[in-house]
């Protein structure tokens, strides 16, 4: 079933099930995980709140995405997942609880000195978030990691 969500404008809806993911081919796969990250960044969040345990593994797909720092593009859609996920642990901490080594390493890893700037910046505003609301004994042991 595709992801649907009521808006005052309307209903946002994104053709494309997380479950069937991995039949979809790896081109267009990345294609509808950009979309999802452009639609999320301009959509109030009360809206996708609700369906963040769908959307939290494809936003964590959409950060494995490569990003090549001349494509502008890749960068946005990094920039854009990054912001969809500080606004979702500063509104909906605990739905991310299930989720947290997965965040911290990926949020980890884009701040190797390959990834582009604003990519790495946005990265390390989003995990700054983390210990202020996720609770400590989710956050300690990755510590030292980061």
């Amino acid at each position: 079933m595709p992801w649907e969500a009521e808006g005052r404008r309307g209903k946002y809806r994104v053709p494309w099930e997380a479950e069937g993911r991995n039949a979809v081919s790896t081109g267009r796969q990345n294609s509808f995980l950009v979309a999802l990250s452009n639609i999320l960044r301009h959509i109030p969040s009360k809206i996708f709140l609700p369906s963040l345990p769908q959307l939290v593994p494809l936003l964590l797909q959409s950060l494995d995405l490569p990003t090549p720092a001349k494509d502008q593009g890749a960068v946005n859609v990094k920039l854009a997942t990054l912001s969809t996920l500080s606004i979702t642990i500063l509104e909906s901490a605990n739905a991310l609880q299930a989720h947290v080594s997965s965040l911290i390493t990926y949020h980890g890893d884009l701040g190797n000195p390959g990834a582009p700037r604003r990519v790495t910046k946005e990265a390390l505003s989003c995990l700054r978030i983390f210990p202020g609301t996720l609770r400590n004994e989710l956050v300690l042991p990755y510590k030292s990691r980061l």
